[in-house]
């Protein structure tokens, strides 16, 4: 034998489903042959042993069996930190075996579960139903946010509105000269009066319907976040929310996640995997926004956050 053998039960869907995904994962590092043939080669394991977990049989005839063995087929495939867990770390080991029990005692139950959670997948998850949703429901999200604006943005910041825009912008190149174009960022810049207000509002709701019907995603998101990030410096205290800032930064994530190449509508298995640097910044702008709404709320001296009873009053 002159590479480890990874022995499974062929007879088990949830087996052959999880091996299929170690094949992908670990190439050619590992053979793998389900008992019910390599028994035969290794008359020395039970075939009850065979039945009750997966056992890594390596060319130096060592034996592994249940977590310990698909650790280490793992630590063969370059992926070391599970094993080194299960060595070094107290009860991990333990924990991890009991689990494993648990699986391979309700292989059935854990293979409809998957099923529902992932379909037919097998190997690394590729996003792309993932993308094909999220951008769409970005796009409502965005055709809410103009359309709300726009029916009141001239009442807000246009030239008769509580704040105008026009006189904000005025003050800031007063105030700090050719700075202010960085420090404002906006196509205001190019105008503020009512028309052009309504251009960023009604203009980002078309770029926002678009998007959503699939056609050319990634420049019309462009426009909706240019348009958005737009109006949000122009906004003042009317856009000054989380909410707002939240909707500038996913749409930008949006822009690295949304297909530039295509600009018809298609379907999820039509397009290329999104990558996965992207899934991981839309990931950690989730964690931003959970933990500082916490910490927000923890660290600003209101003792019914500290002393939870908040909820005794929303």
């Amino acid at each position: 034998m002159d590479r480890p053998c990874l022995v499974w039960d062929g007879d088990c869907g949830f087996c052959r489903r999880s091996v299929e995904h170690l094949r992908l994962s670990l190439g050619e590092r590992i053979a793998f042959e389900p008992y019910q043939t390599a028994h035969v080669r290794f008359p020395e394991i039970p075939v009850e042993a065979f039945r009750a977990a997966v056992h890594l049989v390596e060319p130096d005839g060592r034996v592994s069996r249940g977590a310990e063995a698909v650790f280490r087929a793992l630590a063969l495939g370059g992926r070391t930190f599970p094993l080194a867990a299960y060595r070094r770390l107290p009860g991990f080991a333990a924990v991890s075996e009991w689990a494993y029990r648990q699986v391979a005692a309700r292989r059935p139950v854990f293979s409809r579960l998957v099923d529902l959670l992932v379909g037919d997948l097998v190997g690394p998850p590729r996003f792309r139903l993932t993308r094909f949703v999220f951008l769409r429901l970005l796009a409502l999200v965005y055709l809410a946010a103009f359309l709300s604006l726009g029916s009141q943005v001239h009442g807000l910041i246009g030239e008769r509105g509580l704040l105008p825009a026009r006189e904000l912008l005025l003050a800031a190149r007063q105030a700090r000269g050719g700075e202010a174009f960085w420090l404002l960022p906006t196509l205001g810049w190019l105008g503020a009066g009512d028309t052009a207000l309504s251009v960023l509002c009604y203009g980002g709701a078309a770029a926002a319907l678009l998007a959503f019907l699939g056609f050319a995603q990634g420049p019309f998101f462009a426009v909706c976040w240019a348009f958005y990030l737009s109006l949000a410096h122009l906004g003042q205290d009317f856009l000054s929310f989380q909410w707002d800032t939240l909707l500038v930064e996913t749409g930008f994530v949006a822009l690295l996640l949304a297909p530039w190449a295509h600009l018809r509508p298609r379907r999820p298995g039509e397009e290329p995997d999104p990558p996965a640097v992207v899934i991981w910044l839309l990931r950690l702008l989730l964690f931003k926004l959970m933990f500082s709404s916490g910490l927000t709320k923890l660290t600003w001296g209101d003792p019914t956050w500290r002393g939870l009873t908040a909820l005794a009053y929303h």
